[in-house]
């Protein structure tokens, strides 16, 4: 079984994928505050410029025309419905599934198990 390395963000409506490899976290460390994600993790919850540091590496991978300007525009619209924290605490997941802060197997299974309950719940709200 291999680990689903990838978290996805809903903002506006759409979907954007969150993922980090060796090259993109290197990158990273070499923009954010503290120049090392570990002492970054250590300082949560992330300084607005770290967030979107990590907000715009993140989704280079999957979405290769995202620019540092597009990713404050798509974090201003997080703001919008959602909290800094929870786009911190997805942050936090993808680092992880990418090995930067640990990640296990069974943290995925977990994750999966997590998504399966909150379908169940989703499924059992819109029957009633």
């Amino acid at each position: 079984m291999s680990l689903d390395k990838t978290v996805t963000l809903t903002i506006d409506g759409k979907q954007y994928i969150l993922k980090y490899n060796i090259q993109s976290l290197m990158t990273l460390e070499n923009i954010i505050s503290t120049r090392n994600i570990l002492k970054m993790v250590n300082s949560y919850p992330f300084s607005h410029t770290d967030t979107v540091a990590c907000l715009f590496i993140g989704l280079q991978e999957n979405h290769p025309g995202i620019t540092q300007k597009k990713a404050i525009r798509l974090f201003e619209k997080w703001l919008e419905n959602n909290s800094v924290t929870e786009l911190g605490n997805l942050i936090m997941v993808a680092l992880a599934k990418a090995g930067a802060i640990g990640y296990t197997q069974k943290n995925n299974e977990d994750d999966a198990e997590l998504k399966e309950e909150k379908e169940e719940k989703k499924s059992k709200a819109s029957a009633k």
